[in-house]
């Protein structure tokens, strides 16, 4: 059985109560994911084209902690009380990323860009930082 969470409930304190729960085969989970326990299923709230993710996708995802990231993982992160998907990477940081996203977080209040790399420098547990949240790995049907 994988639980599904609302990603708008995501805070400090947990995923909030789950939703229905989905059975599943583990031999199936393995085969598509390459893991088959402590998964949990959410629908995003925005789109990751780099990965054929739009909004709304379901996606498999795994609770992972900072040291926990490698090169290219597709994340859910928190930063500026919202929420964002990108790919965590060791390469150096975009021009102005940040200053978008504080412009973003300004006029909408929660925040959900899409298509972003997260810089290792951009990780932590302070207001501004990159806290992560889960691993995307992969969309309801597909690994990514």
């Amino acid at each position: 059985m994988v639980p599904e969470y609302d990603l708008r409930h995501i805070d400090d304190h947990g995923k909030g109560e789950p939703i229905d729960p989905t059975p599943f085969r583990r031999d199936w989970l393995h085969a598509m994911l390459g893991v088959s326990s402590g998964l949990w299923l959410s629908r995003l709230l925005s789109d990751f084209p780099s990965a054929g993710l739009s909004r709304g996708s379901l996606v498999f995802c795994q609770d992972i902690r900072a040291e926990e990231l490698l090169e290219g993982n597709v994340c859910i992160f928190r930063v500026y009380g919202g929420l964002v998907i990108g790919r965590f990477t060791f390469r150096p940081p975009q021009p102005g990323a940040i200053g978008h996203l504080a412009a973003a977080q300004g006029s909408l209040g929660a925040i959900y860009p899409s298509d972003m790399d997260v810089h290792k420098e951009a990780i932590g547990n302070s207001d501004g930082e990159y806290i992560p949240v889960a691993r995307v790995l992969g969309a309801f049907m597909r690994p990514i």
